[in-house]
């Protein structure tokens, strides 16, 4: 016996859906949609200028302070170990502010994203006295006319008020000017150098703010203010730097020199 068995087909409509992904932050950070187990993969060299820290050895949460001089904005990922990003956290650190970061053993410094790719500008290793390590700007990027600080501080680009600056106004083994009223050496503005794990700081101890002209091979670079319990980081690399303090009638008062040699 035969049978037939009629079989309907039912069209079914479909439609396609674009679904948004999650845009990225303006910094790195753990939930972004780049980030890995390991960070991420496609950073971007960048640098920054202006940073300088303070320390607060018996604060219970975190004894180190990141104070952004500079006219770029910051972020912070603070990363327990080197062992992976586990607890990871991101601290926002904008132009002209300071933030406390917590007490982690690595810390990477960001500048704002470029074409979608984080951006990497310098990295700290805290194992109790920092090592700051900072990407500077190079001389035909800084806009001198812009630069913090450059009212109250000489860089080469300041204008004298009377005449031009002459060499013989600044005397290199930390005399100071010759035309200053103010600290005539290291040790009268509560300076002194040292080395922290190889690398040149610049420690504020005294009552003023004092600032660090920095040179390099291109020229100058950048100029970073301290107020007093601040220290301020020298990139590595060769390069003459001016610690100064305020200007006095317009002429430089240099109250220490520190010639890096690699």
């Amino acid at each position: 016996m035969n049978s037939r068995v009629s079989t309907t087909l039912t069209a079914v409509a479909t439609r396609e859906f674009d679904v948004p992904l999650a845009r990225p932050s303006r910094f790195l950070s753990p939930g972004d949609c780049d980030w890995t187990d390991d960070g991420a993969g496609n950073w971007l060299a960048g640098y920054a200028g202006g940073l300088c820290y303070s320390l607060t050895p018996r604060r219970a949460d975190s004894h180190l302070t990141l104070h952004n001089r500079g006219g770029r904005d910051l972020a912070v990922l603070s990363i327990p170990g080197f062992a992976g990003t586990t607890d990871a956290r991101l601290t926002m650190l904008p132009s002209g502010t300071s933030a406390a970061l917590p007490d982690n053993e690595f810390h990477i410094l960001q500048g704002e994203r470029r074409g979608g790719r984080p951006v990497v500008v310098g990295q700290i290793v805290d194992d109790g006295e920092p090592c700051v390590l900072v990407h500077p700007p190079r001389a035909d990027e800084v806009d001198w006319s812009q630069m913090p600080g450059a009212d109250e501080f000489w860089t080469p680009y300041s204008p004298a008020p009377t005449s031009e600056v002459r060499r013989s106004d600044v005397n290199p083994s930390g005399a100071g000017s010759r035309n200053a009223r103010g600290p005539r050496s290291a040790a009268d503005a509560g300076v002194f150098c040292e080395s922290v794990h190889g690398m040149a700081v610049v420690h504020n101890r005294g009552e003023r703010r004092i600032a660090v002209l920095m040179t390099g091979l291109g020229g100058a670079f950048d100029l970073v203010v301290a107020l007093p319990g601040e220290s301020i980081p020298i990139p590595a690399g060769a390069g003459i730097h001016y610690v100064q303090a305020a200007r006095e009638a317009g002429r430089p008062v240099v109250v220490d020199v520190i010639h890096v040699r690699r």
